[in-house]
């Protein structure tokens, strides 16, 4: 049987003997390595925006994660905010770590971090891309998932999204180079590759635990080689490579769970995953899973079609006119992955389903940020629906000219607020120092915020490394002890006033005789 032909554009290819085909894309209208260079520059040289007057950008869990990397670098322990308890998987603090080593804000220092995790997404994840497209395409396509809204608001923040893309594509990129060794009866070299990739599978766990189906998403491949394989020993050292690499893996998953348990137990406080799970514990399966595939299907739409990063219907809402074009976009992505996973071998590829099938079961929406990761395969798979077109690069050029509009339009709206937002240290300073008197009287007091910006909260307790939980009513806790609101708000009741600084008031709960 001749080996077909991959995708019509291959015209240098290594054979082998599963008749599948390695490709080194080319045609007419490939960019030269000059080409590719000079673009590659332009994107680091926009990715640099990131760079900005003002550095700290707060958001969700970043004070959390750099409340451990400060607590690593500067007393060489591993904290979260003073607690034990980290509830966060370290990974992504371990790069933040060393900023730390030149003061308590390093946000200038952060933030270049930041940039060099991108650009190492952008070299990986065009690397990883040249197995299907050609230098155009492929810089095309790595230029859309980075200059996306979704992605860039998750760059210009201090989160563990932009570092575990850059190990997860690193692997890919390793476990391509593994694949092709044991293609081409390499063994040796397959097993270096395997080696290879065992720290930075381990430190890809450490930062998201679902980075685990990366070597899921390698053992489902070279099980399906390992079917067409006709020499027994090849089969033998691919299916060994695949249990060692998803033991390890799973040694690293289960250890941390483990660990981060322990933890919660002794200190009578609940696990990430109790929390999560605790959500829909009311819920049918039936209404888990058809919840969960609304949120995902909202995301896929969310993250392909420029300016709607923020637009989604609410859970269980299928009738949502959004609805009417989220869904068949998400099934011509799903048409598109079957043609791409079909005459495929790719461990990040193999790795979707188990991912996805992970959220599935998971009950938060989180905006975008669970399917940043697998991004590229979504845009990849969009791709392969139009790839015989005529108008296909003008199709991709015109996504990321729109998606670039849309980001920059935002980012640039944002500046004044963030301004504003950095011009406030002075008076959150006068707040922590306040927190921490209390805190030397008795450091279990109780602080929530009601109804402040999430990212002066933030602020908030990654000054003063330690818990501030943000509530929108103080009724979500039980009688906190302290409570920070507006200066103009009303002071609920059964509290009195502790303290004032620049539209901030402190609040303590009357103590009956």
């Amino acid at each position: 049987m001749p080996p077909e032909k991959f995708d019509g554009q291959s015209d240098d290819t290594c054979r082998c003997d599963q008749d599948l085909v390695v490709p080194r894309v080319k045609d007419e209208h490939d960019l030269t390595r000059k080409g590719v260079i000079l673009r590659q520059v332009i994107f680091a040289l926009l990715l640099a925006l990131a760079i900005k007057p003002v550095w700290w950008a707060p958001g969700g869990d970043a004070p959390n994660y750099l409340g451990i990397a400060r607590a690593l670098a500067q007393d060489g322990q591993l904290t979260c905010l003073g607690n034990e308890h980290l509830y966060y998987p370290p990974g992504v603090s371990f790069f933040y770590a060393p900023a730390f080593w030149t003061g308590d804000r390093p946000f200038l220092l952060l933030s270049i971090f930041q940039r060099l995790a991108s650009i190492l997404v952008m070299l990986c994840g065009y690397r990883w891309l040249r197995q299907w497209l050609n230098r155009d395409r492929s810089i095309l396509i790595i230029a859309l998932f980075l200059f996306n809204m979704s992605t860039w608001g998750y760059y210009l923040r201090f989160l563990s999204e932009m570092w575990f893309c850059a190990l997860l594509f690193g692997l890919a990129v390793i476990y391509h180079m593994l694949y092709q060794a044991m293609d081409q009866k390499q063994l040796g070299k397959a097993w270096a590759w395997a080696l290879l990739s065992i720290p930075m599978l381990g430190w890809l766990i450490l930062t998201r635990v679902v980075g685990v189906f990366i070597a899921g998403g390698l053992g489902l491949s070279l099980l399906a080689a390992c079917l067409s394989w006709k020499c027994r020993k090849r089969w033998a050292h691919g299916l060994a490579i695949a249990v060692l690499l998803n033991a390890l893996g799973g040694a690293f998953a289960c250890g941390w769970i483990s660990y981060e348990k322990s933890l919660a137990e002794a200190q009578q406080e609940r696990t990430y995953t109790n929390h999560a799970f605790e959500h829909q514990q009311d819920q049918s399966s039936f209404q888990i899973l058809t919840d969960n595939v609304h949120r995902r299907i909202n995301t896929v739409g969310r993250l392909v079609v420029p300016g709607l990063f923020r637009t989604y219907a609410e859970d269980g809402h299928w009738l949502n006119a959004l609805m009417l074009l989220y869904v068949p976009l998400s099934l011509l992505v799903l048409w598109g992955y079957i043609r791409l996973i079909r005459h495929n071998r790719d461990a990040l590829v193999w790795m979707v389903p188990l991912y996805v099938g992970m959220y599935l079961i998971w009950p938060y929406g989180q905006g975008t940020r669970f399917f940043i990761p697998i991004f590229p395969v979504i845009l990849l798979s969009l791709y392969k629906v139009v790839e015989t077109k005529k108008w296909c690069n003008t199709l991709l050029i015109v996504m990321l000219i729109t998606h670039m509009i849309v980001t920059v339009g935002r980012v640039a709206s944002e500046y004044p607020k963030q301004i504003q937002r950095h011009q406030r240290w002075p008076a959150i300073d006068a707040l922590v120092e306040h927190i921490h008197k209390i805190d030397q009287v008795d450091p279990s007091q109780q602080i929530v915020t009601r109804d402040i910006d999430s990212d002066i909260t933030g602020m908030i307790k990654f000054a003063a490394d330690r818990p501030v939980e943000l509530g929108r009513s103080y009724q979500q806790v039980a009688a906190p002890d302290y409570l920070i609101i507006s200066q103009n708000a009303t002071v609920p009741d059964g509290y009195s006033f502790e303290f004032v600084v620049e539209k901030l008031l402190m609040v303590k709960r009357n103590v009956k005789p």
